[in-house]
């Protein structure tokens, strides 16, 4: 249903890692293939491209949807329709910003006192030419090809380059002194494939999927017993997206708890959680799979909770689950460990495993 067109480049290898993560894998022959097959029937097929190309092809219909990022969407005045931010999906070190950079020693602090007529190297000359026609100075802009932050002093008075960070710009001997664009990863659709009913519903699935793993990546999903008494003050504690759940045991006077916490409260939440709960024999556990708790805060698939048990997550086929019968990995939070597994069939996998057990429901 949906021609699918990804990039190539510096946003490739998250990229291909988030598909993943949603269950979304691309499969093709080698590496250096630019095209490739999705095991999914809301994907025909899937191409890979550079993502400056990525908006004019999508505006003109090759495509139905696809992920690039704002800089390019601004530098070509692609006409296509936005689905959602994937945030810094692509990127390793931060969003990336379209920047003006000049000499680190020059008195220049904001782009409005470049003097008129200086000499700009970029990638983005439509970019810059509109930033300094609204700023009212002529300038010359010259496009690079490459290494444009080399080009300064000689060839250019300054620079206007994508950044993560800047180191790049601050070792080569220049300073920002104003961000053009803001330049987030983007879900960007054709137009009129997003008004197909049947493709808007396939674009819908995709986006959720996706974001579904974003969500998660920041997020834990911790577990834990609870005495009766200890209760109410282990609540207290607790911060949940909504409401914790607490299931009542089987025996005893007990109770499971459990809710998805942000990863960074994690390592003060847990002496918290044992001071509260009164118990040096509670079962504590915290799940480090993002994947899987994509699945506790969007409902989304989670094949990677699974490699965090020790199971294969290759292996969903069938009853009985074939693939998913190894061992579970060794210390008493795991051994414990239960939890729900999203997937697109009603089935249950369970591991029985000597000396742990654990079920896996597939929803």
């Amino acid at each position: 249903m949906l021609r699918l067109v990804i990039p190539k480049g510096s946003l490739e290898a998250n990229t291909l890692a988030l598909l993943e993560q949603a269950d979304l894998a691309l499969k093709r022959g080698s590496d250096r293939d630019y095209h490739g097959s999705i095991v999914d029937p809301r994907i025909d097929r899937v191409s890979i491209l550079r993502p400056q190309e990525i908006p004019g092809y999508i505006e003109e219909g090759l495509f139905d949807v696809g992920i690039t990022s704002r800089d390019w969407i601004e530098e070509t005045q692609s006409d296509v329709e936005i689905l959602c931010e994937l945030g810094d999906a692509g990127r390793v070190g931060g969003r990336v910003r379209i920047v003006l950079a000049v000499p680190k020693d020059s008195p220049i602090e904001r782009a409005d006192q470049l003097p008129a007529n200086s000499r700009i190297s970029t990638e983005y000359p439509n970019i810059t030419t509109r930033a300094f026609e609204k700023l009212g100075i002529p300038v010359h802009v010259f496009l690079s090809y490459g290494a444009t932050e080399a080009k300064v002093p000689d060839i250019a008075d300054a620079v206007v380059e994508a950044t993560e960070t800047g180191s790049s710009l601050r070792r080569s001997g220049l300073k920002i002194v104003e961000t053009f664009v803001d330049s987030p990863t983007l879900l960007i659709a054709n137009r009129a494939s997003a008004a197909d009913a049947a493709k808007r519903q396939a674009m819908t699935d995709v986006q959720i999927l996706l974001l579904g793993v974003l969500a998660a990546r920041g997020r834990v999903l911790v577990k834990l017993n609870v005495e009766e008494a200890s209760l109410a003050g282990v609540l207290d504690i607790l911060p949940a997206m909504k409401a914790p759940t607490i299931s009542k045991l089987t025996s005893g006077d007990d109770y499971a708890v459990e809710t998805v916490v942000e990863k960074s409260h994690i390592n003060v939440l847990i002496p918290l959680l044992k001071e509260a709960s009164h118990r040096e024999d509670r079962a504590l556990t915290e799940s480090h799979t993002s994947s899987f708790l994509a699945v506790c805060g969007c409902g989304t698939l989670a094949p990677r909770w699974a490699t965090a048990q020790g199971v294969d997550p290759r292996s969903r086929g069938g009853p009985g689950g074939e693939g998913w019968h190894k061992a579970p990995s060794s210390g008493s939070a795991t051994r414990r460990a239960s939890a729900s597994y999203h997937a697109r069939t009603a089935t249950t996998f369970s591991c029985t495993t000597a000396p742990s057990r654990w079920t896996a429901t597939a929803r």
